[in-house]
């Protein structure tokens, strides 16, 4: 399963989603986009979980995304 979390950094928030970063003003923009990364993945056939963390990094919520079905 593909983990995406969006979490506040120095002056932004940030979207993980393996190896690299991607980086929001606001963390509603980060969180929209993990949710559209996770659909994206999911309708592909890989299930996928977003995590968000509040500004003092405690979690505030988790959602998953399971695979869509074989056609």
């Amino acid at each position: 399963m593909r983990q995406i979390v969006v979490r506040r950094t120095d002056g932004a928030w940030a979207l993980h989603a393996g190896a690299g970063a991607v980086y929001f003003r606001t963390g509603a923009q980060a969180e929209r986009q993990a949710r559209a990364l996770a659909a994206d993945l999911a309708a592909r056939g890989e299930p996928a979980e977003v995590a968000v963390f509040d500004l003092s990094g405690q979690p505030v919520g988790r959602l998953t995304f399971a695979p869509a079905a074989a056609a």
